[in-house]
């Protein structure tokens, strides 16, 4: 992918979630931590398909104002895939005094250590309460 065409799904990507987010919170659809889950993986799926590679998936994300994280390659136990193998990448879309609303996303690769294209994606919107 040229780097025009990454910023461009990143910038996309994240006026989507937002007009999803503000969306769902004037209709008060909008789930609490414990309560259910807010996924949106459709969405994201639209910007970061199955089969994208892990260097584009991350920069997409950055270009959407993510923090990306991962692989915990250092801690890595285990022959099953885990959490630990995720590429996660996260931005606030409100925060209060009792309360923050994020944005989550968690690419999974094919294998352990198979990080040549996204093989899984998992995206939400999480509100936490204090």
């Amino acid at each position: 992918m040229t780097p025009e065409i990454i910023k461009q799904r990143g910038e996309h990507l994240r006026a989507d979630i937002e007009k999803i987010y503000k969306e769902m919170k004037a209709s008060n659809s909008l789930k609490p931590e414990g309560v259910g889950r807010n996924f949106i993986t459709p969405l994201v799926l639209e910007y970061i398909p199955v089969g994208t590679s892990f260097d584009d998936a991350k920069k997409i994300l950055l270009a959407a104002g993510c923090e990306v994280s991962g692989p915990h390659k250092d801690v890595r136990t285990g022959t099953k895939l885990s959490y630990l193998d995720s590429v996660v990448g996260i931005f606030n879309l409100s925060s209060g005094w009792m309360s923050a609303t994020k944005f989550f996303i968690s690419l999974i690769p094919r294998a352990i250590g198979d990080y040549s294209v996204v093989n899984e994606v998992s995206a939400e919107i999480t509100l936490d309460s204090v």
